[in-house]
């Protein structure tokens, strides 16, 4: 009888530990930000990644002491396969804003509890696509 219980028992939790990496590991947030691209560049010690930040043209004010910042953004580009866009030419679109100082749209999806080790890239924001803004 005590052996039955404890089998049942590490079934439920397995089943449960199974749920919340499920729905733990998946898409948090997804949707797209516009703004001047500031930094770019790819950077790891061991997973190589596109980092960069996103200047969102905003100003806001931080803390008591009224000191004003740039709203920047940090983001990454998704390294796995993601609707059909390829790593290297959302960088190179991307780069293209960069290098011509114009304002891009970048598509992207936030993922919690995804990148374990870091080898998708150094944020939970991961770009997807690309589009410069005329």
């Amino acid at each position: 009888m005590y052996r039955y219980l404890t089998q049942k028992t590490m079934k439920k939790l397995i089943l449960l530990i199974f749920a919340i990496a499920m729905i733990g590991c998946s898409n948090y947030s997804e949707g797209y930000r516009v703004g001047t691209v500031t930094k770019f560049s790819k950077k790891g010690k061991v997973f190589k990644s596109y980092e960069g930040e996103l200047d969102l043209g905003r100003i806001k004010s931080v803390g008591d002491s009224g000191r004003l910042v740039m709203d920047m953004w940090d983001f990454s580009i998704d390294r796995q396969a993601h609707r059909g866009e390829v790593e290297s030419e959302v960088a190179a679109t991307i780069d293209k804003c960069v290098e011509s100082g114009r304002r891009c749209k970048l598509s992207y999806n936030q993922e919690m509890f995804t990148n374990w080790f870091g080898y998708r890239g150094s944020t939970s924001y991961f770009v997807y696509r690309a589009e410069v803004l005329k």
